[in-house]
């Protein structure tokens, strides 16, 4: 995955000023109230932000330009993987747990955090998007 490899290169080469920009958009992410509707739809811009300034300081521009046009492709599922309070909260998590790992220069790590990030947001689309095709 595009993503994770990417995100975990960048963890190695990232300064400090790149883990401030991350760290900013995490903060902002915590600020934010699960239970109303402004805020879900902030918080998902800020989840493409967020990995979007993690990706960047990769060295690799190739793997860089690679994931934003991915992301292009398949940004309109970000609103149905983070739709209920619930979601947010699991997410915000998984967020700081990557944070972590990326500011710890853990490439491997990061790495598998991302890719289990993606894959917990895939379950929860799939699970939304198989509501509104019933309904």
């Amino acid at each position: 995955m595009t993503r994770s490899f990417a995100s975990g290169l960048a963890c190695m080469t990232a300064t400090e000023e790149d883990q401030k920009k991350v760290e900013e958009v995490l903060l902002e992410m915590k600020e934010l109230n699960s239970r109303d509707e402004d805020s879900m739809i902030r918080y998902r811009n800020l989840n493409h932000l967020f990995h979007s300034r993690l990706v960047t300081p990769c060295q690799n521009k190739y793997l860089v330009k690679m994931h934003e046009n991915a992301l292009k492709r398949v940004k309109w599922c970000y609103n149905l993987s983070i739709l209920r309070s619930r979601d947010f909260i699991i997410s915000y998590e998984e967020h700081k747990e990557i944070f972590k790992a990326f500011i710890s220069r853990n490439r491997l790590l990061v790495e598998n955090l991302i890719r289990e990030h993606v894959a917990n947001a895939g379950i929860r689309f799939q699970a939304e998007y198989e509501k509104k095709k019933e309904a």
